[in-house]
């Protein structure tokens, strides 16, 4: 398999992911998902009995500046597809409220796409910014990462280090 997502879809009837888990499957998210890294190869998440879908769309235009802890308007316990954006200018981002309970195992392995629907303003994601709380923090390399308007991100919650990653 070439690259991490092999194929996933929006809802629960949408965007051709087989009935069960085949090698050409990804899974992203979900209940017993828990403790498992993001990381791992296909094959650890081929003894589920079903893929998972990705549920849960949000659409927020935030103002331009620094903004901490913040959270999708339709929930971060309800969202796997946030789709940002701002029309007064750049937006950066210091922390995104961690999810709690979202699987058997808490938070850990949440995924979260985020997309800059914007037409012409950076969202900004500032790494280890101590203006949010230590738990909605988003871990990485180097101080900012640039989401150009038309760019799309993922980020997985560590339920372990009680941070965000960014997913490469």
């Amino acid at each position: 398999m070439g690259g991490f997502f092999g194929c996933c879809s929006r809802g629960s009837s949408g965007g051709g992911l087989p009935a069960t888990p085949t090698a050409d499957s990804v899974l992203v998210n979900g209940p017993g998902f828990g403790n498992v890294p993001a990381w791992l190869t296909l094959a650890a998440f081929l003894t589920r009995a079903s893929p998972i879908q990705l549920e849960g769309t949000s659409q927020d235009v935030l103002a331009s500046g620094s903004h901490n802890n913040v959270a999708p308007g339709g929930g971060i316990n309800s969202t796997n597809i946030w789709q940002l954006q701002s029309t007064t200018g750049d937006v950066t981002l210091t922390g995104i409220q961690a999810p709690t309970g979202v699987t058997p195992f808490g938070p850990d392995g949440w995924m979260l796409l985020i997309e800059n629907v914007g037409a012409a303003n950076n969202l900004i994601f500032s790494i280890n910014d101590a203006g949010s709380l230590a738990a909605n923090r988003i871990a990485g390399i180097g101080a900012t990462y640039t989401l150009a308007p038309g760019g799309c991100i993922w980020l997985n919650y560590d339920g372990v280090n009680h941070t965000w990653r960014i997913v490469p």
